[in-house]
Parts: structure tokens; C-alpha cells; sequence
């Protein structure tokens, strides 16, 4: 793993590998989102609540 080189797109090394990590960096940030937008209404029914 030490002669790892990043995939460039550009270059036409591996754009499958640049689509799986850009998925997966999308997909963490929408659950991120999801999380955040939970939380938040968590605290605006706690709001209600009080």
C-alpha cells in the first residue's frame, strides 16, 4: 500500500475509483445533513415541549 498513488480522472488512471469516492464522500455528507437536521428537530420539539 506504500506505492498508493491517488486516482487522477484527468489523467484516465481510474475514474471508476474517482466516482466510488466521490459517492461515498456525497453519501456522508448527506447523512451528516441527516443527522444535523434530526438533531435540530429534536431540540425544536424539546422547544414546544418547555
Amino acid at each position: 500500500m506504500s506505492n498508493y498513488t491517488p486516482s487522477v480522472g484527468a489523467n484516465g488512471r481510474s475514474p471508476l475509483l474517482d466516482i466510488v469516492i466521490l459517492r461515498k464522500s456525497c453519501f456522508t455528507s448527506t447523512a451528516i445533513l441527516y443527522q444535523i437536521r434530526l438533531i435540530a428537530h429534536r431540540i425544536w420539539l424539546y422547544s414546544i415541549c418547555l
